[in-house]
């Protein structure tokens, strides 16, 4: 995203930046992605961990996607889309749009009679609610009242510990458990809180007694039925507990003093209920879903579940991990949503859509290819010059096995540090396996050092007998030498082209100290990153002394000596975790924990290259200085001077650009311009809304082109030098505004900025945004002067701009129609079959005081209306 100075802001800062003799940053990512499928097949989109489950009255099916921190809508088509939740972790957005609010670790939904739909935002501590126009707002917590306090007060005033589960009746109050507390509470619709069932302490008693008196332990699915009967899924307890009219008791129990329930239950987090009165349990400690009829026969219906949900058909969906089941009534179990592992994906496609996973490291190699240690996923993969992603070593699942054999089949542990050697051979720091590995050019794997086991031994021997201790950050020097940055031994290891080990720095202690003297006197404190300068300078980044250390190179007056540097340390580094070196001399350092990256010329002056110091993901294709990163890590250089990171915590890979390429401006921006396709007007665009670009010299024939929105791709509908036709992604951010770019062959060619608005309606009409709608009369013609409509008949018209859709069909804002500044009796107003961004309204012709002729038409999305001066022709 661009900063809030746009362009010009950025133009200016480059220029006092080279004024002052700074080498200036465009910033781009190579690689990563927060896209999760949204807009296509369910069964191809990417679900982190699915927790919560529930049915609209329309038939519509919500998911908790709770490491994902997102609500998904599935709709009847098998299209998956995002209604709530930036896909971020944190809490924003009340009162505001749901699609642009941040959400953490949701877990229960439910919906109500009206569609609203309700959330347990367990790690905001707060329940939400989602309006039927998209709007959110909390509705209990996020107060400071204890939960021993809050029985009676309004419900937004309680300090809530867990809310796990949430369900609602038929007269809208919410029910909803606080996992922590052990307690159920209830929210009225005054918004009141009020405590229906247990003390706050974690035990089991109080059956067929009060049920304000009875205890649970850790209560998750909760379940209300027509009767205002609670089923609740006492996880802790292993139990289903029932409270009718106040009255607790444990469903299934042979009601003996002390005896458990009949029912078999393992660790019960959902429940739910069939149209034939069966109550369906998530045993998610015995990974099933059990049925139990109303005489108690228990059967199992045979479907992994953390949740489970049933629709009037008798359906039941359960969800599990990256995956939604579901199971028609006597039919056979199908996935219906989820594609796998959420943090990993696009192998064989283009690094800027794939997902990555903390990835720590990076390396290149002398075709330009870039390896990147995608830690979370267990693996090494590579972007290679034209932008395709693959991996090259590893599984995904963590383990030591594979030595000997293709890198590909191989297991890797969280990885952490990669060095290309002279010889193109690819080094591995498995850091979670101790070991050091290297990929040979056959693709074959083999552990160079380390046993396996943690520890400090072995030097002067073979190196795959000693032994490491989560080794980090890796360096190969010109003759071929190994540096390892054996973390949790405090030191820094040589692995000799003959296969030897021997310590190069540190001395196996943990602290700071040895300034001025061998290395191998001086403590180090969790090393993590190594550079080596073409003159065998060794830089070390000592993380956990929040220093970088320098290793002289020996000489016929002695040996190397250790240092602070720079000399006169006036740096405040927080956790350096990246180094890399030029020829000459400048070094790079990534600060994890002050989110940027900074550099240190020969003469010792400290420069800031890149982030604006807070935590996040903004600025790709701007000014690195403006842009935002999240833990950044592993540095790599090329011969060009470009910067390849390893930006962690947005489990990215970005590229920094010196100057020389920094300073051109794109060859039309000047001249480029963004309009609403439908009106041809400009203006702040909306989520999904078609749109079109003039300029010149867009494209070229032949040439690959891609317009990305903050760095998300476009659906491209039309394209040609001078115009381009595109919808803009539904996951675009709220604003207040998106930089949008233009590649043609891989080379800018236009790049604006544009606002962000809930919605942009327009109508398309046959004059360039003005004059006669393009309108589709009942009996299939043109509407227009010659074919007027009839008063009462039904009219198809065409816009776009309506922005997020609460369902794949429907806009998740209001709309209202007028023709001749009457209300239109609006028959649908949603998504036009087959072609993305295009919204399809058929509305009625008013036929009471309604005139005849030409009759305005106006379109309000929201709050915000289409172009005004669009008409029909009424007879």
């Amino acid at each position: 995203m661009f900063d809030s100075v746009g362009r010009l802001g950025a133009v200016t800062i480059l220029s006092t930046l080279l004024a002052s003799g700074q080498t200036a940053y465009l910033l781009q990512t190579l690689g990563g992605s927060d896209l999760v499928g949204d807009g296509g097949p369910a069964t191809s989109a990417l679900i982190a961990h699915a927790e919560g489950l529930a049915i609209d009255p329309f038939g519509g099916l919500y998911i908790a996607d709770a490491d994902g921190h997102r609500i998904r809508h599935l709709s009847s088509g098998g299209i998956i889309s995002t209604v709530a939740g930036t896909g971020r972790p944190g809490f924003s957005g009340d009162a505001g749009p749901a699609i642009a609010a941040q959400l953490n670790t949701p877990y229960g939904i439910a919906a109500d009679k009206l569609g609203n739909l309700y959330i347990a935002d367990l790690g905001n501590a707060r329940i939400r609610r989602v309006t039927r126009d998209g709007v959110i707002t909390t509705i209990a917590g996020g107060g400071t009242l204890a939960s021993a306090l809050a029985d009676g007060q309004l419900a937004t005033a309680a300090n809530l510990k867990a809310p796990r589960n949430i369900t609602v009746d038929s007269y809208s109050n919410a029910y909803f458990t606080d996992f922590a507390d052990h307690r159920v509470w209830q929210i009225t619709p005054a918004g009141t809180l009020l405590r229906v069932a247990g003390t706050g302490s974690a035990a089991f008693s109080g059956d067929s007694g009060y049920a304000l008196s009875g205890t649970l332990n850790s209560p998750a699915g909760i379940v209300v039925d027509s009767t205002g009967t609670l089923w609740i899924a006492d996880s802790g307890n292993g139990r289903i507990r029932k409270v009718w009219r106040g009255i607790i008791t444990t469903v299934g129990d042979t009601g003996k003093p002390g005896a458990a329930s009949s029912i078999p239950l393992g660790v019960p987090t959902g429940v739910a209920l069939d149209s034939d009165g069966s109550l369906l349990i998530a045993d998610s400690g015995n990974a099933q879903v059990l049925r139990v009829t109303t005489l108690l026969q228990v059967t199992s219906v045979g479907q992994p579940a953390r949740d489970v949900a049933v629709d009037a058909a008798g359906t039941v969906y359960s969800c599990s991990g990256s995956y939604v089941y579901m199971r028609i009534r006597s039919g056979t179990l199908s996935v219906l949503a989820g594609s796998g592992n959420f943090s990993f994906w696009g192998d064989g496609g283009q690094a800027t859509l794939a997902r990555f996973n903390r990835p720590a490291a990076t390396a290149r190699d002398s075709a330009g290819s870039i390896y990147v240690a995608d830690t979370g996923n267990h693996r090494v993969r590579r972007i290679a010059p034209d932008g395709v992603v693959f991996t090259v070593a590893g599984t995904g699942v963590a383990g030591p096995a594979g030595d000997g054999g293709p890198a590909l089949s191989a297991q890797l542990s969280s990885p952490q540090g990669l060095s290309i050697d002279p010889a193109g051979n690819l080094w591995i720091a498995d850091t979670g396996n101790h070991r050091i590995r290297r990929v040979d050019a056959t693709g074959r794997i083999q552990t160079m050092a380390g046993t396996g086991l943690p520890g400090f031994s072995g030097d002067a021997g073979l190196a795959i007998r000693a032994q490491l201790n989560s080794p980090t950050g890796l360096a190969a020097d010109s003759a071929g030498n190994i540096y390892v940055a054996d973390s949790a031994n405090h030191a820094v290891r040589l692995i000799s082209p003959d296969g030897l080990i021997t310590t190069a720095a540190g001395n196996a202690n943990r602290g700071y100290s040895g300034d001025g003297g061998p290395p191998l006197a001086a403590t180090l404190d969790s090393p993590q990153a190594l550079a080596i300068h073409r003159d065998g300078t060794l830089f070390i980044a000592d993380t956990g002394n929040r220093r970088i250390r320098r290793i002289s190179t020996g000489t016929a007056l002695g040996p190397g000596l250790i240092t602070t540097y720079p000399a006169n340390d006036n740096a405040v580094w927080h956790q350096p975790r990246g180094l890399a070196i030029d020829d000459s001399g400048r070094l790079f350092i990534s600060d994890a924990l002050d989110q940027h990256v900074y550099s240190i010329d020969a003469s010792g002056r400290i420069s800031t290259i890149a982030g604006d110091g807070l935590q996040g993901f903004i600025g790709d294709s701007s000014d690195a200085l403006a842009g935002r990163l999240d833990s950044p890590g592993g540095l790599t250089l090329d011969p060009a001077g470009n910067l390849f990171l390893a930006d962690t915590g947005n489990n990215r890979v970005r590229k920094l650009t010196p100057n020389s390429e920094v300073i051109a401006p794109p060859p039309i921006e000047a001249g480029a311009a963004l309009v609403n396709a439908a009106s041809l007007q400009p203006g702040p665009i909306a989520p999904g809304e078609i749109v079109s670009i003039f300029g010149a010299g867009l494209t070229a024939a032949g040439q690959s082109l891609q317009v990305l929105c903050d760095n998300l791709p476009a659906t491209l509908l039309f394209t040609s030098a001078a115009q381009l036709n595109l919808q803009i992604p539904y996951e675009i951010g709220a604003g207040p505004s998106i930089g949008i770019q233009v590649l043609s062959g891989g080379v800018l060619r236009a790049q604006i900025v544009a606002g962000v608005a809930a919605a942009a309606p327009a109508f398309f009409t046959t004059a360039n945004g003005v004059g006669q709608a393009i309108a589709v009369n009942e009996d299939g013609s043109l509407n227009s002067e010659s074919h007027p409509a009839g008063r009462g008949s039904i009219v198809t018209f065409y816009a776009t701009g309506e922005g997020r859709r609460s369902t794949s069909q429907l806009p998740a804002l209001s709309v209202e129609f007028n023709i001749g500044d009457y209300p239109a009796d609006l028959l649908y107003a949603g998504a036009a079959p087959g072609f993305p961004g295009l919204m399809q309204i058929n509305a009625r012709v008013p036929s009471g005081f309604a005139a005849s002729g030409i009759l305005p038409v106006t379109l309000k999305v929201g709050s915000l209306a289409s172009q005004p001066g669009v008409f029909i022709v009424v007879k």
